[in-house]
């Protein structure tokens, strides 16, 4: 049977498929493409100024990393009381000294009954990095070090951000009334 281009049919169990040289071109630059995606913090990204720490959205603490001394920080939840029904995260700026005494704390599987959520990050030489957490997954603490613009830290159980910012990003584009 003829079609309306005067080609015959073709039989199914005779097509062939076959990988052209434009179909390898075109594999190879959608490749070439995820992999500057992936690494735009590598190659493009600027050191940042500081680390925004929020909770649930709202901003607890901007810390700033041109320290190059050794910063400890722990962000834990307090108990609701009587008067307040919501649990509140609090920010707090350890020595070296305290985080040792309370590593070893935590070492000594002691719990700590007061806090139900708690988190504790260290910001050294422009980075930051999760130490502890007390959430099941624990896939913050297994984060790599940020320090670049963009870069985050993100902890779903306790719903805490670290964001690295940059200056520039604090001035106002315009204002609209």
């Amino acid at each position: 049977m003829k079609h309306m281009f005067g080609c015959d049919k073709i039989n199914k169990t005779e097509k062939k498929q076959q990988i052209t040289k434009y179909d390898i071109y075109m594999i190879t630059g959608i490749f070439i493409v995820a992999l500057l995606f992936l690494f735009r913090f590598h190659i493009f990204g600027q050191e940042g100024c500081y680390a925004v720490v929020s909770y649930d959205g709202v901003i607890l603490e901007e810390v700033p990393l041109s320290d190059t001394e050794e910063r400890y920080f722990l962000v834990y939840e307090m108990e609701s009381n009587e008067i307040n029904q919501e649990n509140t995260m609090e920010f707090l700026e350890l020595t070296k000294e305290q985080w040792s005494d309370w590593e070893l704390e935590l070492q000594s599987q002691e719990q700590i009954t007061s806090w139900d959520e708690y988190n504790v990050f260290v910001c050294k030489d422009g980075r930051i990095q999760m130490l502890q957490s007390s959430c099941p997954d624990k896939i913050c603490v297994h984060h790599a070090e940020i320090s670049k613009t963009g870069e985050s830290i993100i902890c779903l159980p306790h719903k805490l951000v670290i964001e690295i910012s940059n200056a520039e990003e604090k001035k106002l584009d315009g204002v609209v009334y």
